[in-house]
């Protein structure tokens, strides 16, 4: 991937959000009139402990989160603050993109590119994603680190826990729905080295630290003052005096019963009100996803499936964290913006596994896993870089610039001499060149560089017709 490529992956979502956020309008939510302008606000004038519950129980949440948003619409005009936090949630599409990227290095560069591409728009084709870039809610902020976190530990053999454990735990710190999340990516961590509990342990210790630097100090400052670090939540075990000793549970979009949660998918086609957002926001990504999983579970095991287009390492633990991390989210809250790291996942899985199914092969040599073929050695055996594989090229490469050539057995007094003088002469320099010629004369196909050309077959001189 080039440095250019690299800078665009950023700055092209970077501009359509800044875009879409002027387009939309200006952010009133009830969230930012009720509490978050004044959660920051309240901590940075010391008015935790004069103000009691002026922002009902949200009043109380770590204000850290809310700290960037705060300083924007305090300093900036509001068109300004909107661009500037839409340009960090584009991160999320960004990340997307590189995710897709560890997906399909089975593909030649160019299908890599658009099936990367297809899968971050997919991904992000979710309309609580859209509705939530540019404004004040914490969710598209914080899904940032941990779709980081998530690419961190997909690809085998260069997973890095610890930082993987620091980014969960700065989404967990500064929004506590988030705890699920880095509990789902855990056994992404465990199976990260060969020495599983070193890695969990370096997970954890990640996840630990970033909860003490970021929501340490707010949870004792709670737990001083209210006898509940968390509180007003989780009371019923706490006991706090001030506040009904009860577990505060946000119930509206909960799911009744597994029934419910196996219909989930494709009520999403068209959900009814508050089925798991405020507002009316379809979603096909999801039912489609189920018909492919359950298409992929059928033609598996009846051979359908192309060596090139198999799942991998890095596949599977994505589609576990994602299947754990759905799990969690339905029997928790089912709230769209609490889930939308799944919401973005969705899109990259659908690709991958529709990748999957399609009877398009991916190109010889392309796989990472691709060997010998036809009895041939693996390592190139010109100066090209071409492999006696390519002499007989598919028809993509009939692109290239072809030459009619006809070609002498290699026993020829053309090639007599020195073997110095002989292999200065080929363009070839392995021993292997007079398997090459066989090969090539039954094939018929061979140009000035050995590696794609077509004419007919001959055993006269190596002359240009």
């Amino acid at each position: 991937m080039s440095r250019g490529e690299r800078v665009a992956i950023f700055a092209l979502p970077a501009l359509l959000c800044a875009a879409w956020t002027v387009f939309a309008g200006k952010d009133v939510n009830w969230d930012l009139l009720n509490y978050h302008y004044y959660l920051p606000y309240e901590w940075l004038h010391d008015r935790v402990l004069q103000d009691y519950f002026a922002a009902s129980g949200q009043g109380y949440l770590n204000p850290v989160g809310f700290v960037p948003f705060y300083l924007l619409a305090a300093s900036c005009h509001s068109v300004i603050a909107s661009m500037a936090l839409a340009a960090m949630h584009s991160v999320n599409l960004a990340l997307l993109y590189l995710i897709a990227w560890r997906l399909f290095a089975h593909r030649d560069p160019g299908e890599r590119r658009l099936l990367s591409l297809l899968a971050a728009t997919v991904g992000g084709a979710s309309a609580i994603f859209w509705a939530t870039v540019g404004s004040s809610f914490l969710e598209p902020l914080l899904t940032v680190p941990m779709l980081a976190g998530v690419l961190l530990l997909i690809e085998p053999g260069r997973a890095h826990p610890l930082a993987a454990g620091l980014l969960f735990g700065v989404a967990g710190a500064l929004k506590y729905s988030n705890a699920i999340f880095a509990l789902a990516a855990l056994p992404l961590a465990l199976v990260a080295s060969p020495r599983r509990g070193r890695a969990g342990l370096a997970y954890v210790a990640g996840g630990v630290a970033a909860v003490a630097l970021l929501a340490g100090p707010w949870l004792v400052l709670m737990g001083r003052e209210f006898d509940n670090p968390v509180f007003p939540l989780f009371n019923a075990w706490f006991k706090s005096p001030h506040a009904p000793q009860a577990n505060m549970f946000a119930g509206r979009f909960a799911i009744a019963d597994i029934g419910a949660a196996l219909a989930f998918p494709f009520e999403l086609v068209a959900p009814g009100p508050l089925l798991y957002a405020e507002i009316t926001a379809p979603d096909l990504r999801f039912a489609a996803l189920v018909v492919a999983a359950a298409a992929a579970f059928i033609v598996t095991p009846l051979g359908l499936r192309r060596p090139a287009g198999a799942l991998t390492g890095a596949d599977w633990r994505l589609l576990g964290f994602f299947a754990l991390a759905f799990a969690l989210w339905l029997a928790t809250s089912v709230n769209g913006r609490y889930g939308l790291i799944v919401l973005l996942l969705a899109g990259v899985c659908l690709v991958r596994i529709t990748e999957r199914l399609l009877p398009i092969s991916a190109r010889a040599g392309s796989s990472p896993t691709a060997g010998p073929r036809a009895g041939f050695p693996s390592t190139p055996m010109n100066g090209h870089g071409a492999s006696p594989r390519s002499i007989s090229p598919s028809r993509r490469c009939r692109w290239q610039r072809w030459c009619r050539l006809h070609i002498r057995s290699p026993r020829s007094s053309t090639f007599a001499g020195s073997t110095a003088s002989r292999r200065a002469r080929q363009p070839w320099n392995r021993s292997s060149s007079a398997t090459a010629f066989t090969y090539a004369r039954s094939a018929g196909f061979c140009n000035c560089a050995m590696t794609a050309g077509r004419g007919p077959r001959s055993s006269r001189p190596m002359t240009a017709r």
